[in-house]
């Protein structure tokens, strides 16, 4: 006859909670490391039970079993196992002594059942595969003996991810010297989180350090920082690749290729400078086709036989300090262009839609501005696209909004859904509207100018401003959708690290090659939803 049982012990935590995880991942990883030893089992994922009492044992999942499974249900009890011979000292004589190890005495599937002793322990793992998207999936963990009562333990995920980017192809660092590498770091899902970088602690010797830095990071928000590295005075020349430690939700590395390079003679690197500097300004420096440095502090480069400095768009170089003139090299030119406008949900059997595009650059200023673009659709005139039915989803375009060298783009879209309203003024109103924002922005420049733009706070700002602006304007004449705005950050454009997507729909023929888009939604009077998206693709 089995004894009554109020309370289980529980040995380890009472709760199953995994964290952040990857978007469209299975885990947790429980392998094992074999040096490691008895009981050689991983608790990861699990709960620890002391059981008060023998019994019969099943656990359950209740909530989301399509995220949360039983992996499985182990019986452990400790059990006397001989020595290692190889850990005797030399010269033992005798029997060979035992130890008091926990050890695996039996184990079944999610599924199954397993019996247990008073006294021996029980582990419950439990197995997750996290949704594609972002989410926060919460469920429970049943066990339950035929003579214990249930134990219950909280489970639950949240998707997270983070990723880096390199802002160049590789690093040339003199001995002793330090220098910056540009990153471009981007929440793609999950909560705000602190990103932590360092040397990693398994890197051989390469005689570079980096000095740790911890960057926040917001839901959904891409930053652009600069990690400083050291070489040592006396680092091994030549070519090698960095680790950086990447620790977030997760641990990652960063590769960055480095090549190590003698000091070359103060004199000639002075020359060197000089030159480059003195073409670079010639070029008419950012507004040029190399654009803005990738390191602010423009660090001079040396590949063991020619002077360099790098450039977003290209590389400027001097193979001769003393005789030869510098020579550039530049990169394609990137182009984003405006390549379709989409109804989603239309307010309308036929909507009749008119608006604005608008992208600004930051980094380059004409007469006092930020340079830009407002492209008006379609066309100057008070003309509006019919939009909504069958085969009239989609409205393409080709529009080339920038031309030129990587940096940092604010793109600003502007949308109206025409009944009486006069479309030409607003389109004209929006362009002068932009003109504004590129004062705003001429005031700084460079990457402070960029560092300006990239701002929430900012960015928010633009969309209030137009959303002001044309309410005035408008009236009860036209419907105004809620404007948006958004950056396409310069590493994105330089790495070619582009997600490339296309545009399909059943009730509309045309197809759409696009890299980012903006979705725009909008009430008109009578209380009619509408949705359209814009679609831009980099080449």
């Amino acid at each position: 006859m089995s004894t009554a049982v109020t309370q289980l012990n529980l040995a380890g935590p009472q709760t199953v909670a995994f964290g952040g995880v990857l978007p469209g991942s299975s885990g947790p990883d429980i392998t094992v490391n074999p040096t490691f030893g008895p009981p050689g089992i991983n608790f990861a994922g699990g709960i620890q039970i002391n059981a008060p009492a023998d019994a019969t044992v099943h656990a359950t999942i209740s909530g989301d079993t399509s995220v949360f499974q039983v992996r499985d249900l182990t019986v452990l009890d400790f059990e006397l196992q001989p020595v290692d011979e190889g850990e005797l000292p030399h010269g033992h004589k005798g029997p060979i002594p035992k130890v008091k190890v926990l050890a695996i005495q039996t184990q079944v599937g999610g599924n199954g059942s397993v019996a247990i002793k008073k006294g021996q322990k029980l582990l419950v793992r439990v197995h997750y595969d996290s949704p594609a998207g972002d989410a926060a999936k919460n469920a429970e963990l049943n066990v339950v003996g035929d003579t214990w009562p249930a134990a219950q333990a909280p489970v639950s995920l949240f998707t997270a991810q983070v990723v880096s980017t390199l802002g160049i192809d590789a690093l040339t660092l003199f001995q002793g010297q330090t220098a910056k590498i540009p990153l471009l770091i981007r929440s793609v899902v999950g909560p705000a989180t602190n990103v932590a970088f360092e040397t990693s602690r398994t890197q051989l010797h390469t005689g570079i350090s980096m000095e740790p830095t911890v960057i926040h990071l917001g839901r959904g928000e891409a930053k652009s920082v600069f990690l400083t590295l050291h070489a040592a005075p006396d680092a091994p020349l030549g070519e090698n690749t960095v680790f950086l430690a990447q620790s977030d939700f997760r641990l990652s590395s960063v590769l960055v290729p480095v090549r190590i390079v003698p000091v070359p003679e103060v004199v000639l690197a002075d020359r060197a400078r000089k030159k480059i500097l003195d073409k670079y300004s010639a070029m008419n420096g950012p507004n040029s086709s190399l654009g803005l440095p990738v390191d602010p502090s423009l660090p001079l480069g040396h590949d063991g036989t020619t002077f360099l400095m790098d450039f977003r768009g290209g590389k400027i170089k001097v193979a001769d300090a003393a005789d030869a003139t510098a020579v550039v090299e530049t990169n394609p030119a990137v182009t984003v262009s405006f390549v379709a406008l989409e109804c989603q949900i239309r307010q309308e059997s036929t909507d009749e839609m008119y608006g604005a595009i608008s992208i600004l650059v930051p980094s380059i200023r004409i007469a006092g501005l930020a340079s830009h673009e407002t492209f008006k659709f379609p066309g100057d005139s008070d003309g509006t696209l019919d939009m909504g039915p069958d085969n009239l989803r989609i409205v393409q375009s080709n529009k080339e909004m920038y031309t030129g060298p990587p940096t940092d783009l604010l793109v600003s879209c502007n949308l109206i859904e025409h009944d009486s309203g006069d479309a030409a003024e607003v389109k004209e109103a929006i362009r002068q509207g932009v003109e504004k924002v590129a004062q705003a922005l001429g005031a700084v420049t460079g990457v402070d100018a960029e560092h300006l733009a990239s701002q929430q706070d900012f960015l928010g700002s633009v969309s209030e401003f137009f959303l002001d602006a044309l309410s005035n304007l408008l009236g009860a004449k036209d419907d105004q959708y809620n404007p948006g705005a958004f950056i396409i950050n310069w590493q994105e454009l330089k790495s070619g690290n582009l997600d490339r997507r296309t545009l399909h729909r059943t009730d509309d023929p045309k197809s759409v090659a696009y890299t980012h888009s903006l979705v725009l939604n909008g009430r008109d009077d009578g209380g009619d939803v509408g949705q359209y998206a814009f679609y831009f693709n980099v080449t």
